[in-house]
């Protein structure tokens, strides 16, 4: 597991998360999540979830990429032209609930390959989607 801190009390740049930080529900964990991908201007994807039977985490566990994680494969298909946003980021934001009936940072890595900025932000189809 990652973290890249930039100081030495474990927050990290634009109050984002640290390894170890605890949520009480999901709902704050997204407030803390969205906050985060509007101050730094990266978008973070589910990539993969457990869903839990308690209504107030929502999940046992979630793990969020990068929009731009994971390497591209030729297109196939109808749109074989098609572009994608994927160029390999590994920046990732990892939970999972707690026995204590919390949401955990487990995995924190907010280094990016490429830059963030507002003009990539707000041109995603899903930052589009929210407003």
């Amino acid at each position: 597991m990652m973290e890249d801190n930039d100081n030495d009390d474990g927050l990290v740049a634009g109050e984002g998360f640290f390894l170890g930080q605890e949520f009480a529900s999901y709902n704050e964990f997204e407030d803390r999540r969205l906050a985060f991908q509007e101050n730094t201007y990266c978008l973070f994807v589910m990539r993969r979830s457990e869903r839990s039977q308690n209504n107030i985490l929502k999940f046992n566990k979630m793990q969020f990429e990068c929009k731009q994680a994971m390497s591209t494969r030729p297109a196939r298909g109808k749109k074989p032209h098609h572009e994608s946003y994927k160029i390999g980021c590994e920046a990732r934001i990892h939970v999972a609930a707690t026995t204590a009936g919390r949401l955990k940072v487990t995995a924190f890595h907010d280094v990016h390959n490429h830059p963030c900025n507002e003009t990539t932000y707000f041109g995603y189809p899903e930052v589009q989607r929210m407003f």
